[in-house]
């Protein structure tokens, strides 16, 4: 019923499975992608941060409407991660979909947990509350990185 673990069938399927796997293939996990999406993942998160301490009185309160601020969060977050992942982009040689879909996945998970280390902590946010005011956002991370992979690969001017 079983394979036989050490058989050359099962050393293959795996083999097959893995190199399929987009997050799973060499190409990604190459020293010089990694270090700059998890550095351009801090950045991501960091540099709305600092916009946004900007917008609070020493005290912790917002100093202007809350609609403007959440505005401009969304504008400064997405700006910041699409100049990131481009300049990414353009580092990668070879197809590029596969990298960048999982530097979304990644970045996402940096944000998130950047954000329950130090976000949650300093607004006594509850974890549902924080989703739906503002972790939920952060998805359009993945709609980027799956966009800008996507027309990257299929442009005719690689």
């Amino acid at each position: 019923m079983f394979q036989n673990f050490d058989s050359p069938f099962f050393a293959d399927r795996i083999k097959i499975l893995i190199s399929t796997h987009t997050f799973f293939s060499s190409e990604f996990f190459m020293k010089q992608y990694l270090i700059r999406i998890f550095s351009y993942g801090f950045l991501v998160w960091l540099i709305p941060f600092i916009v946004a301490i900007s917008f609070h009185s020493r005290d912790g309160k917002l100093q202007t409407d809350l609609f403007l601020f959440k505005t401009v969060m969304l504008l400064v977050g997405n700006f910041t991660g699409c100049v990131l992942l481009t300049s990414l982009a353009l580092k990668i040689s070879g197809k590029k979909f596969s990298i960048l879909l999982n530097t979304g996945f990644i970045w996402l998970a940096i944000n998130w947990g950047l954000d329950f280390l130090i976000l949650l902590p300093m607004s006594k946010m509850n974890a549902g509350d924080y989703f739906i005011q503002i972790g939920l956002r952060y998805l359009t991370m993945i709609f980027i990185s799956f966009t800008v992979g996507w027309v990257a690969d299929r442009s005719t001017n690689n």
